[in-house]
């Protein structure tokens, strides 16, 4: 693969402006950012910050340990696995928790007022 440097800087001055929000998706973390230390690295400055609701965040099946090892917000990690599944049956369980968590957020917010 080849990566030009100032599409990664473009990417990471992008995600580290993402913030606050309720959802955030960052896809994906793999070699470049656990090995080399390239890619996405405002990606972990920004997990950390835990300035959103929910994040979906795509890992490399190899890095999955590390990535969790890596959880200092006290935030749980649900980890789906996604690896030789159906595509629409994954896309409909990603939604499913998705509107999950935003039930339980909405049922746990305090009125206005």
């Amino acid at each position: 693969w080849n990566f030009e440097t100032d599409a990664l800087v473009w990417q990471n001055q992008c995600l580290s402006r993402a913030y606050p929000t309720d959802l955030l998706v960052i896809d994906e973390l793999g070699p470049l950012e656990f090995e080399r230390g390239l890619g996405l690295q405002s990606a972990f400055q920004l997990l950390k910050a835990g300035l959103y609701q929910m994040a979906l965040v795509i890992v490399r099946p190899e890095y999955v340990g590390k990535f969790i090892s890596m959880n200092s917000t006290g935030s749980s990690i649900e980890v789906i696995s996604i690896a030789g599944a159906d595509m629409d049956e994954t896309a409909c369980i990603l939604l499913k928790r998705i509107l999950s968590f935003k039930s339980e957020a909405d049922l746990n917010k305090k009125p206005e007022g």
